[in-house]
């Protein structure tokens, strides 16, 4: 089997600059000297964006943009090639990691971010030099310029130093020569702490994508699975999930208090590469219940549903398989009306660990996951969870 031929089966901180640049000289050095198998498939790259911040509440994000957003990042990446039974399903997928300089446009108000982040590239097609990628990355942010009552009140986008990083990109990528790959495309880039510390608007970003990448060793002639082996487990299956997310006042240097969720839904195995599921959720949120109990407003007498500190969802969503990783979305409608209300329905997207390998253990198998939990394009908290399937 050929590798190159398709699966028949399915303002930026000088010394930020020096210490990346040294590492991106020493990095290849030191991997030559490691097992010829360890630098199969290993590559590195660096890649420049340029493109857009977008204001999604403008009449808040009242900052000028005099500059474009540009962001300059390097990234160690690994090929699979079959090694694990999930490799060979997704099209023999690359993962590794990045570091990044982003810069939002307004250096006085919103600096810029160092982010760190763990990514995956997905080939949604692939011949002998061509490929189209899908990218999906999610990790961490320090951002320079938050949000300060007294030296940086206009910025009311970020209130913390320490953000999630979320990245979702499309790219097309040529093979110039074994060794050298080049790639140009697009990333939407989202930025935020969940409101773990207010203000908390996010910053939505949109970019080109120009960038290079030298592979240290071309990967080897990918491995096969006998799917018949591992037949998948079609059957739908309960599960239940406990998440814990903690939200600051909406007041800045507020108190912070806990978001409880309570979880039960059906899913399903509908192939080898991931399931669907829908269900049911609770959540209590402690924020409201105090506002309630400091006005002296007894919850049941509160005017507004979402003033009530019970909500109620119904949920539907989808989630990649990668072996013991998952990359769930969702979306979820309130049940409780008013409808007009802006946070009638909203999304979740973030990574799950499974304990056991869900395509191949058919009972009781338990997860931990993070995610982003968002109304719109507004950020609305970041979620702890523990869970099972059964």
């Amino acid at each position: 089997m050929n590798w190159n031929e398709p699966s028949k089966r399915k303002r930026r901180s000088p010394n930020f600059l020096s210490i990346i640049s040294l590492l991106a000289c020493l990095l290849p050095i030191s991997l030559f000297g490691q097992a010829p198998s360890f630098a199969q498939g290993l590559s590195i790259g660096a890649d420049f964006h340029y493109g857009k911040l977008f204001k999604h509440r403008p009449s808040l994000m009242t900052f000028d943009l005099p500059q474009a957003v540009n962001t300059f990042s390097l990234e160690v990446m690994k090929q699979s090639y079959g090694r694990d039974y999930w490799s060979e399903l997704h099209g023999y997928p690359r993962f590794g990691f990045a570091i990044t300089s982003h810069r939002f446009g307004n250096p006085d108000v919103l600096g810029h971010a160092l982010g760190f982040y763990p990514q995956l590239d997905v080939f949604l097609m692939k011949n002998r030099n061509f490929s189209i990628i899908s990218r999906l990355a999610f990790g961490l942010a320090y951002v320079t310029r938050p949000y300060h009552r007294i030296t940086n009140p206009t910025n009311l986008a970020i209130g913390s130093r320490l953000n999630n990083y979320t990245t979702i990109g499309l790219a097309a990528e040529y093979q110039v020569t074994p060794h050298w790959r080049l790639r140009i495309g697009g990333n939407i880039t989202h930025v935020s702490n969940g409101k773990v510390q207010s203000p908390n608007l996010g910053i939505n970003t949109a970019t080109a994508r120009v960038g290079l990448s030298y592979v240290l060793q071309p990967p080897a002639e990918p491995l096969t699975f006998d799917y018949e082996a591992i037949p998948p487990n079609r059957r739908w299956q309960p599960n239940f999930r406990l998440s814990l997310g903690l939200r600051e006042a909406k007041v800045a240097d507020g108190p912070r208090y806990g978001i409880y969720t309570v979880s039960g839904f059906m899913s399903k195995m509908y192939t080898r590469k991931g399931k669907i599921f829908f269900g049911l959720e609770a959540s209590f949120n402690h924020a409201t219940y105090a506002w309630l109990k400091d006005q002296d407003i007894p919850p049941e007498l509160a005017e507004k549903p979402h003033n009530h500190p019970w909500r109620y969802t119904a949920v539907i969503g989808h989630e990649f398989v990668f072996g013991r990783i998952g990359f769930m979305t969702h979306v979820f409608l309130y049940l409780d009306p008013p409808f007009d209300n802006r946070n009638f329905f909203g999304t979740r997207l973030g990574p799950n660990l499974y304990f056991k390998k869900p395509h191949q253990h058919k009972g009781f198998v338990p997860f931990v996951g993070i995610y982003m939990k968002a109304h719109y394009s507004i950020a609305e908290l970041v979620e702890l969870t523990l869970g099972a399937r059964f």
